[in-house]
């Protein structure tokens, strides 16, 4: 295979579905003018300014997410929605995919992510599904509803994480109950609480 020309390019490409960052190429001593002529000959595309695939036409949905982690850098977890997605929560799926960095980090804008950022990225936070890093089930469910504008939506979404059984109500109270700040914190507590009782759905909460 071409990719086995460069040295540790061809495994890496493997790991994350085609999609490298300049910075991963470049760390292999892949040079510039070496990218120029693989775009030229149209064997590479590029997307924004710092990721590389390796391949042309559309990506998939799975390389889509490497490309968000590859442009934010490959240890930018996904976040929120996105990473509850990837973790498995159905019927919640977003529109664009959610990437967090640290504070005051520099990242261009990039069609299609949402890139947040956070003073505090513990790594325990960070769990690695289907090779992507993401955001903890309990912290992804609990910035997304941050975001939220609507208190049944906020509600609704712990309530869909405990019923798809992606954490425990027990899960997600210890992760609330470190956040003094949190929209909607009382009612996301007795949602919780609820649940933990057995209501399955928020009209029952």
């Amino acid at each position: 295979r071409p990719l086995a020309r460069i040295a540790g390019l061809l495994p890496l490409a493997d790991a994350q579905m085609g999609v490298v960052s300049r910075a991963q190429l470049a760390e292999l001593g892949v040079t510039r003018h070496h990218v120029r002529r693989q775009l030229d000959a149209q064997r590479w595309q590029t997307i924004g300014t710092r990721v590389v695939a390796l391949m042309t036409g559309a990506l998939d949905p799975e390389q889509q997410l490497w490309v968000a982690v590859a442009h934010c850098g490959v240890s930018s977890p996904l976040a929120t929605l996105t990473s509850l997605e990837v973790q498995g929560l159905r019927g919640w799926e977003p529109q664009k995919r959610h990437v967090l960095v640290p504070h005051s980090t520099r990242v261009p804008p990039l069609e299609g992510v949402v890139i947040h950022q956070s003073r505090a990225i513990d790594p325990g936070d960070v769990v690695i599904r289907r090779g992507l890093p993401c955001t903890s089930v309990p912290r992804s469910t609990l910035d997304a509803a941050a975001a939220m504008q609507h208190q049944n939506s906020s509600k609704g979404l712990v309530i869909a994480v405990v019923q798809q059984r992606l954490a425990t109500a027990d899960d997600l109270l210890r992760e609330l109950e470190t956040r003094p700040t949190q929209p909607f914190r009382a009612d996301l507590r007795t949602a919780l609480q609820r649940s933990a009782e057995g209501a399955e759905s928020l009209r029952e909460v």
